[in-house]
């Protein structure tokens, strides 16, 4: 399930000079969920990573220990939205990591050090993984062509392009809209997520004045 990288974000607070509340600052967390990420205890969410790696110029997969290299090239798109996420997954497909969706093992309890690994608690990125699963599932098995399959990705990309969660209350009002849609008859599970989001982001659009 995970292999975030501890000593690579010590290493970046040490770098920079900071403290822990000085660096938790920087990267928009409390300083105590910054202890919880030091000592393993708990995993930075999407936003928080983002924010480290927009922060201070090293890539998400040097802190998840996917690769060695510590910065990005600045050319390369940001990640703001779900659909930049989720453009980063799918193009790990014909890459030499191996995808697996739903693993249940604890570092205390399993001997992961021959693994690495992304554990998402984001109710979107969760979605996206199991539809991932299902319908690459249905491509191995020929049961459905490319075609189809690259339309599905289209479709993916197309759908959750709106900005990531980022805050408290920006988290609050999608499960609030969330559970709403919940109530809704014949809404899948997609259809939920999707239309929660929607809900999410016009809200915000509302209360901040943006006319994007």
């Amino acid at each position: 399930m995970i292999a975030f990288r501890i000593d690579r974000l010590k290493e970046l607070r040490k770098q920079a000079n900071l403290t822990q509340k000085q660096f938790s600052k920087e990267i928009g967390c409390t300083m105590a969920s910054l202890s919880a990420y030091e000592n393993g205890t708990k995993l930075p969410p999407t936003q928080t990573l983002i924010n480290i790696s927009n922060s201070f110029n090293c890539s998400i997969d040097w802190l998840m220990g996917l690769k060695d290299e510590k910065s990005y090239d600045n050319s390369d798109e940001q990640i703001r939205t779900y659909s930049d996420y989720i453009r980063k997954l799918l193009n790990l497909q014909n890459s030499h990591i191996f995808i697996y969706r739903g693993c249940e093992c604890k570092a205390s309890d399993k001997d992961l050090s021959s693994f690495k690994g992304i554990a998402f608690s984001d109710p979107i990125l969760k979605l996206f993984l199991d539809s991932w699963q299902k319908t690459y599932t249905l491509y191995m098995e020929s049961t459905i062509d490319e075609m189809i399959y690259n339309a599905w990705k289209e479709k993916v990309l197309n759908d959750f392009n709106y900005p990531i969660l980022s805050d408290d209350m920006t988290c609050e009002d999608f499960n609030n809209a969330y559970y709403t849609a919940k109530g809704y008859p014949g809404f899948s599970e997609y259809d939920v997520i999707l239309d929660a989001l929607q809900q999410t982001y016009s809200h915000w659009q509302k209360e901040s004045g943006s006319t994007e």
